[in-house]
């Protein structure tokens, strides 16, 4: 299973913009806090609002709203946050890449911060298209938290992602085919030491 990937990125790219309101919790726009820890289990809470699922070949995350006049704004919310946790977590990553990448190379395999912010952007739109929410939960009760709360569960799949980055470095940088190679082995093989780092905090949870 996946740990929560905590939203404490500091990418902070909220996807499709859920400041609209200047009072979140009016509105419904924030995210609500983290869900309580319940010593029973509750058969009425979805288990993955407790525990993110793990599942091979993804990488998932766990979105919050805080309660809406309307029931469905809640969904939205908390799928816009899910996804914002999955593209933070993606693009720090791509980021590690590059740096590393920037440190060992020179010359036409140079990689500038141009490049840089366009691979991390490029990432992003890889959860945009690719992220799919998978459940979602509405705490009528306050079992987990605060009261009418919505959580809501996104899944990426990393090859998917890794594969929409190529792409669209390759249309950006065609003249840099071998950076774009290696960006994209390196990031797979960092996707997959997330999935991997995930799978073993959940074992330990």
């Amino acid at each position: 299973m996946k740990h929560r990937i905590g939203f404490t990125a500091s990418l902070g790219i909220v996807l499709l913009g859920t400041g609209l309101c200047a009072a979140f919790s009016a509105c419904g726009g924030g995210s609500a806090p983290p869900p309580r820890a319940n010593a029973a289990n509750d058969p009425n809470v979805p288990p993955w609002v407790d525990r993110v699922p793990d599942v091979k070949g993804k990488i998932c995350a766990l979105g919050s709203a805080e309660p809406t006049f309307f029931r469905e704004d809640g969904k939205v919310y908390a799928a816009e946050n899910a996804r914002t946790q999955l593209a933070s977590t993606l693009s720090l990553r791509v980021e590690s890449v590059m740096i590393d990448i920037q440190s060992t190379n020179s010359g036409e395999n140079y990689v500038d911060q141009q490049y840089v912010t366009q691979a991390q952007s490029f990432a992003t739109d890889a959860v945009v298209q690719g992220a799919q929410v998978i459940s979602y939960w509405y705490d009528e009760t306050g079992t987990r938290g605060r009261q009418r709360a919505t959580y809501a569960l996104a899944c990426l799949d990393t090859n998917s992602s890794v594969a929409e980055l190529n792409n669209r470095l390759q249309q950006a940088y065609p003249q840099n085919e071998k950076t774009n190679q290696k960006i994209r082995e390196r990031a797979k093989a960092a996707f997959d030491d997330l999935e991997k780092e995930e799978a073993k905090h959940a074992k330990n949870k």
